[in-house]
Parts: C-alpha cells; structure tokens; sequence
C-alpha cells in the first residue's frame, strides 16, 4: 500500500503538472535563469519522527500506545525498498514563452525521488506500476509509456535520485539541476515550494492578469450595490496582484507541524525587487501592535486580539470605499425611519470611515477569572475614532425608545473619570446557569474618546474603571493572536454541566493541566521580506474533536492531550 502510494503521489504531480503547465519540454536549465518553480519535502522518515513526536507530547501514555500499535506499527517502510527514506525529495519546472499557446520547447518538468538503489528501484517500479503502465530501457534512460499522455515521461538515476523527466524531446542529462540546487538542506520545514515571479513568462503574467481583471468585469450580479461591492473587491485584489508580480521576486510557502506547540505552521514570503513600490513598503512595515493587549490579564481564562491591517495604503483604500457604498444602501434602507435613527447609522458609518482613516482599528475580548466564587468576567473593545461622537447620537434616539429599552437602560449610571459608563441591567433577565458564572451582572458601556468598551461579569464595574483608567498604549501583539487556558477554564465547564465523571473525563483530566493553549496566531513582519505566519492550534482542537485512535469514523470519540 505505501509503494503504491508514493508512486500514485508521484503520478499524480507529473501528471498534474502537464495539465497546468501545458506538457512542457526541456531546456537547458543551468545555461538559463534558473527553475521558475521548486518543491522539496522532508525524507520520509523525518516526517514519520515527526507524526510520533507529536503525539507523544499530545496524548495520554495509553493513548499513544494505541496510535503506535494501530498507526505507526502498521506503516511498512520495508515496502519501499527502493526508496531512500532518510533522504528529501525535491520538484522544479521550468517556464517558458509560448505556454499559452502551446508552445512548450522552452519549459520542462522533473520530480527528484532519491533511491538506495538502481535495481532496487526498478524493481519497487515495476511492482507499483499501474498494468497499462510500461518502462523501458533505451539508451542512456528509460522510457515510462502512458497512454494518451500528452508528453514523453523519462527516467535517470543521477547522484543518489531518480530523476522522472517530463518532456516531449529527449533531454541532455548535462541540462539536469543537481539535487543541492533543488534541495536546500538549511530548510527546516516539512514542505516548501518557491515560485520565482521574476522568471514567470511575460506573455503569461500579462494574460493571466488581464483574465483575472476581465472576470471582475463580467460580475453576475445585476446593476447596484452589490456589484459594485463585487468590483471594488475584485479590482483591488487585481492592483495588488499586478505590484506583486511587477515588483515581486520570489514567493515561498512552508508548511510545517510544531511537535512542541501541536500547531500547524504555514508560512507565506515574498521577496520584492530592489527599488520597488513593493520593497520599500515591506520595508517600512513595523512590529504589529495592539493598544488593548495589557487588558489581557494574568487571570485570562480566554482572548483574542485583532488589529485590522490599515497600516496598507491598499487596505485602507478599499475599506473606505466599501463603508462608503454601504452607508449609502444603508441610508436608502431607513429612508421611512425616524430621523433619529436614520442619524444613528450616519454617525456610525461616519465612525467607521473616520477610524479606518485614522489608520489604526484594534479589536480585543477576554474573559477574566475564575475568581474565589468561580465566577468570570468579560471584556470587550475595540477602536472608533471620536466614539463620543457616536455615543452622542445614541443618545439623541434612545429618547423615542421603547418603554422596555428605556427601562433597562441607564444612562450615566456612573462615571470613571471624565468618561460616562451607561449600565444595562439584564442581571435579573440571565437564566440560573449564566448567572452561576457571571453572577447577576449588569453589561456596562462606556465610549473613551477613541475607543469603546463593553463589561460584563462578576467584577464588570471594576474591570471597566480598570480599563478606562489603565494608560493604554500599543504593545506587540501579533495581528491575530487567539489563546485558553485550560485550567483557568474548568470552573466555567464545571458551572455549565459539563460532567467530570462521564465519558469525557480523560479529557477534562488532561485539559486541567494546560495552562496556555494557542488556538490562531497571525504574524507579519516587513523588512527583507514580507513574511506572514499562520499557527494554528489543531492538534489541541482535535484532542477535543478527534476520532479514537483505531476507531472508525461512526464511533467518534475525543481525544485528550497530555499537559505540558
């Protein structure tokens, strides 16, 4: 199974590449600018250490024996004789003019599979081979014949790799890229690809740009808001294509599993030509920050913080132009509302516009606690550019409020310095189980003079002078950052019925144990490069909603993770 396997893997890339690439043929790569694509992925048994690392750092001892036993145990690497397991495998093509229009004699593609062996090898082939399927020696390499494939398939054993070579002529073996100018040994992640934009073809770019941007014009939504929402979307995302792919030098994606963190880690850089629009804006890109990350706490049970990207021209641009669209749909919406309402949106919209111009737009929740009760606390806020503005035509509409709003609703309960917090007392209205976590609390807002924020919980009062009186200033932060805490978490599960004694027991025993718990963290970084990196937590995520190792997909069960 795991022959046949690696050889449908290698398949299904080189017959995929012609479909994508238009089967190419050969050049002489080391005589011209270089691969426009490369690919290279761990040895086998790298990616095999790194699957049981994981789960021995993730799950229960009797739950890795399991996995060891029905997952690892069952993997045969014997069955790959043939292939060199400690050895990476690499992929480059090369892309020429006149893809397009099916002109080939300038592109080419080749798979790198290292082997312990000639015979070996041949010999794994042939077993793995699809019947219709043939190889056969000639001259100085062997021919792999597939029947109505649209080019030849060659294959060479260089240098420790078989080389599988798509093209429609014969290629010199002179022409073939050594594995080290493939393959990079100082690469640490599991799969990495690199895209040379500056070696793309002209006639290419060119087309497929001027395609993208035709198919923003052909919207299939009628005449109205919404398409022009659609186009402005569109031809933004065209802008920023064509500065990627003028001003762009290379793009790599790495992706990676972090055995420490349990987090998948997908990378994305571009590197821009020197004295480029695009080199000089990442190169004034600074560390991320968020003004609300020191309300974070050391008791944070749970938070996230965002910080919208207005820190691009680009993004601001397009922000601004799509607040500016739906302020005026909005304001054809309430046409036969009061005016008191129809000012409200105004306002807000105004709001919006002024701190997306403003050019800084954080966004940051927390839940605080347990506290000796066992009882929590949540805080929101997020930025708004003169928010007393808006909190001045709040005001003015809940004059012709209902009885009922009015009624909950105390303006001015109190204040925290110069700033009014207005309470809304819903305490009694919360049923018994929310109010044996957050108490019988009221929510409580309050608009600073570039910010609002929302309280609500067991300390709620205090926690809102806490951060109207906090001197609030932009730490870094990453532009999203989501995280737990377990332990701080397990009063609340407990508060909610969720049974300690059940079935998910193993669970909560071991969910007890961990203390910081990333579920998303999004960072970017300028300078050399533009650099943006994705964690995301999934192994803890399917320690919560996995299926039981060596179970079957009908008897889903979760899986617990061992603490750190």
């Amino acid at each position: 199974m795991m022959s046949r396997l690696l050889m449908l893997t290698c398949a299904v890339a080189l017959s995929f590449a012609p479909a994508a690439l238009s089967a190419p043929v050969p050049i002489d790569t080391k005589n011209s600018a270089g691969p426009t694509i490369t690919l290279q992925v761990k040895s086998i048994d790298q990616l095999l250490a790194t699957a049981k690392s994981t789960a021995k750092n993730f799950l229960p001892e009797e739950f890795y024996k399991e996995f060891e036993k029905n997952v690892l145990g069952k993997l045969d690497v014997d069955v790959l004789k043939g292939v060199d397991t400690k050895k990476p495998m690499g992929l480059y093509a090369v892309l020429g003019d006149g893809l397009l229009d099916g002109d080939f004699a300038k592109s080419m593609v080749v798979a790198l599979v290292p082997v312990t062996s000639e015979k070996e090898f041949l010999g794994l082939l042939q077993r793995s081979m699809i019947p219709v399927i043939t190889v056969e020696k000639k001259d100085d390499h062997y021919a792999i014949e597939i029947p109505d494939f649209p080019a030849d398939l060659t294959l060479r054993f260089l240098k420790g790799y078989a080389y599988f070579v798509l093209a429609k002529d014969k290629v010199d073996v002179k022409t073939l890229l050594d594995p080290r100018d493939v393959i990079d040994d100082k690469e640490t992640a599991a799969i990495v690809a690199r895209l040379r934009i500056d070696r793309l073809p002209n006639d290419l770019k060119k087309r497929g740009l001027d395609s993208l941007s035709q198919a923003g014009k052909r919207s299939p939504l009628p005449d109205g808001p919404e398409k022009e929402l659609f186009e402005e979307i569109v031809q933004a995302a065209v802008r920023a294509l064509i500065i990627g792919v003028d001003d762009g030098k290379e793009l790599a994606v790495r992706v990676d599993l972090d055995p420490k963190s349990g987090a998948f880690v997908f990378e994305t850089s571009v590197e821009a030509k020197k004295d480029t629009y695009l080199a000089r804006s990442v190169a004034g890109l600074k560390p991320t920050k968020n003004e609300f990350a020191s309300l974070v706490g050391a008791d944070s049970a749970a938070h996230v913080l965002v910080q919208m990207p207005l820190f691009v021209k680009e993004v601001r641009t397009l922000l601004t132009k799509l607040i500016e669209i739906s302020a005026r749909v909005k304001a054809t919406d309430l046409a036969n509302e009061p005016k008191e309402v129809q000012e409200i949106e105004a306002e807000l919209f105004k709001a919006l516009d002024r701190t997306v111009k403003n050019g800084r737009a954080d966004f940051f929740a927390s839940l605080r606690g347990p506290d000796k009760n066992d009882q929590y606390t949540a805080i929101g806020a997020f930025s708004l550019k003169d928010a007393p503005s808006a909190e001045k035509s709040i005001r003015a509409a809940l004059k012709s409020a209902p009885k009922e709003v009015s009624d909950a609703l105390k303006v001015d309960a109190h204040k925290v310095g110069a700033i009014n917090v207005h309470e809304i007392t819903v305490g009694e209205m919360l049923p018994p189980e929310a109010q044996k976590i957050f108490g019988k609390s009221s929510v409580y807002v309050a608009f600073a003079p570039n910010a609002v924020f929302v309280t609500f919980g067991a300390h709620a009062k205090d926690l809102m002078k806490e951060a109207l009186t906090a001197k609030l200033e932009p730490r870094a932060a990453p532009l999203v950052h989501a995280e737990v805490s377990g332990k701080r978490l397990v009063p609340l599960l407990k508060a909610a019925g969720v049974p300690f004694d059940g079935p998910f027991a193993p669970i909560l025993e071991t969910y007890t144990k961990l203390d910081k718990l990333p579920i998303l963290s999004i960072k970017v970084d300028g300078g050399d490069k533009l650099v943006i990196r994705t964690e995301i937590g999934a192994l803890p995520i399917f320690g919560w909603f996995g299926v039981r190792v060596g179970g079957t997909f009908q008897e889903v069960k979760p899986l617990p993770m061992k603490g750190k």
